[in-house]
């Protein structure tokens, strides 16, 4: 017997908890209609979550660059 794939409401959506909200700092969208809650968590648009973790990980990748090249000039100066 073959399963037919279907789709769900939810298939376009990414499940977060409230911790992962906080980490990619996306608490201000309780309550909104960007966020559907759930009993332990929220489903955001997948979308829209891959730009917001696009936008973190570029933002991370940065501020290590500025660490780097900090302790870089760093040494340089003090040789």
């Amino acid at each position: 017997m073959e399963e037919d794939a279907q789709t769900t409401i939810y298939d376009n959506f990414k499940f977060l908890t409230k911790e992962d909200l906080e980490k990619l700092n996306l608490t201000s969208l309780i309550g909104t209609n960007l966020l559907r809650a759930s009993m332990h968590g929220f489903f955001i648009d997948y979308k829209l979550y891959k730009k917001v973790n696009m936008v973190t990980y570029v933002l991370f990748l940065c501020y290590m660059w500025n660490i780097v090249l900090g302790k870089l000039i760093v040494k340089c100066i003090s040789d």
